[in-house]
């Protein structure tokens, strides 16, 4: 069900998807021939039975390595378990219409009375009373329920693209971490080489008396340290890992193979925020399609308010009382008839209509309030993008400039003029500027992210939005 689904509201496919899979966007793969028999294999053990459901799930929509942005997001379209509750949420709406349908038919009560004993008088033979009646009916009540079931299921379906559209910007924060961490490790390799390189010289140098212990402990401690953050990175590469094979419904012991290059091209995609405009944001912004209609569901309650002056009605057939003293001369088994009822709670009713319009009122002013903190959400992260790109431009002048002092010192060290140590620490200073400029980048990247997820066009660049008021 949930395949279907987002294959109805997804109108996405990237060019090397479409030449994998000609036959779909998000069919699941041909099952694979049978191989030839094999002779009786001995009963499978439990982890035997794990693997074999494990390699069914990785089957169901198979990643294809190495994967780049478009390929998880096709993926997490597919099979995400964020998006299994919102998906059930819409179906149990359209159960809703069907029983707001179904009430535009009377529901029809059998009723039936047996006396055990009766007056001598009663004109009676049989020792029961039959009818047949319908409950309270109100056909004007109900179409605008059905209309209200509608807009419900719209509201749904919103919320179903609203929590796709998070899910994407959630895969995009991963894709562009596991990017800056791969050139992290690249770093911490340099500092690695260079900490070994650095234990070699002062054990060299202790070994001609050049030296002291207390340098060889420095060099040991620092390689100590730069261990001790690979293993840092190393771990929080794994759980951001294991965050996105959550969002794409991967087993967490499944290797994913991604395509890291170039992650925040990928993930940003030539997006331009100073393209957006305050209509733009206003047009793309589910949370306020999901206020309109909320705007409309209470318009109707106002009319449904109104509506309860009406008296409803009910209606059947019913046989002469059994305890009555007058026999039926007409022949008839059942007679008709019909009831209106009218409460005279009128007073109560006039504050329901007072009432409704307040609710009103306040869906309006929430509506309000909400467009505002979009735009203000949407400046705001203007700014911060706007700062982390001054960031990174100091931090890639401070990087350049540490370049220049590394080859300075590297000049010096050739004439003779420093020591080796001059270079490692020339060095450090060098790689650790390289690392703030990957995190200023990190920062600038998530920025334009959010800002291209506010703007709407994440959404639209995945999701065919055309048929959400459709569905």
């Amino acid at each position: 069900m949930l395949l279907a689904l987002v294959s109805a509201l997804a109108a996405f496919q990237p060019e090397s998807a479409q030449a994998a899979d000609p036959a779909g966007r998000y069919t699941k793969d041909k099952t694979k021939p049978a191989t030839p028999a094999q002779p009786a294999a001995p009963a499978k053990t439990g982890t035997d039975e794990a693997a074999r459901k494990t390699n069914i799930t990785e089957a169901a929509t198979p990643l294809r390595s190495p994967a780049n942005f478009d390929e998880c997001v096709r993926v997490a379209l597919a099979q995400s378990p964020l998006l299994v509750k919102s998906s059930i949420d819409i179906e149990t709406k359209r159960l809703d219409l069907g029983d707001a349908y179904s009430n535009y038919i009377p529901t029809l009560s059998i009723n039936t009375t047996y006396y055990f004993n009766r007056p001598s008088s009663s004109g009676r033979k049989e020792p029961y009373t039959l009818s047949f009646s319908t409950g309270i009916w109100n056909p004007v009540m109900t179409i605008f329920e059905v209309q209200a079931r509608k807009d419900m299921i719209n509201i749904a379906v919103l919320s179903h693209l609203q929590i796709i559209s998070e899910g994407l910007k959630r895969v995009g924060y991963n894709f562009l971490q596991l990017g800056m961490m791969e050139e992290q490790t690249a770093i911490v390799k340099e500092k690695s080489e260079m900490a070994d390189q650095l234990l070699e010289y002062a054990q060299t140098r202790s070994s001609l008396g050049q030296g002291t212990d207390l340098d060889v402990r420095i060099a040991e401690s620092k390689i100590t340290l730069v261990k001790a953050e690979a293993d840092k990175l190393r771990n929080t590469k794994l759980m951001v890992m294991d965050d996105l094979k959550f969002i794409l419904g991967v087993p967490f012991i499944q290797k994913v193979d991604l395509d890291l290059g170039n992650a925040r091209s990928q993930v940003v995609a030539g997006f331009d925020p100073y393209s957006v405009t305050g209509e733009v944001l206003r047009e793309n912004a589910y949370e306020l399609k999901i206020q309109e209609y909320n705007k409309a569901l209470q318009r109707k309650n106002i009319t449904v308010s109104y509506i309860k002056f009406i008296p409803t009605f009910n209606f059947g057939f019913q046989s002469v009382d059994a305890l009555s003293d007058t026999a039926s001369q007409t022949g008839l088994p059942l007679y008709p008839y019909v009831t209106a009822t009218l409460p005279l709670d009128w007073w109560t009713k006039s504050r329901d209509v007072n009432r409704q319009y307040k609710k009103l009122g306040q869906i309006e002013s929430e509506a309000r309030a909400k467009e505002f903190k979009l735009v203000s959400e949407f400046q705001r992260t203007m700014a911060s993008l706007a700062t982390a790109d001054a960031d990174v431009r100091y931090a890639v002048a401070r990087r350049d400039l540490a370049q220049l002092k590394l080859q300075q010192t590297q000049f010096r060290f050739e004439t003779g003029q420093t020591e080796f140590d001059s270079i490692v620490a020339a060095m450090d200073e060098y790689l650790a500027a390289k690392q703030e400029v990957l995190l200023k980048e990190l920062s600038k990247s998530q920025a334009l992210l959010d800002l291209r997820f506010l703007s709407g066009h994440l959404q639209k660049a995945y999701i065919n939005t055309s048929v959400q008021e459709n569905m």
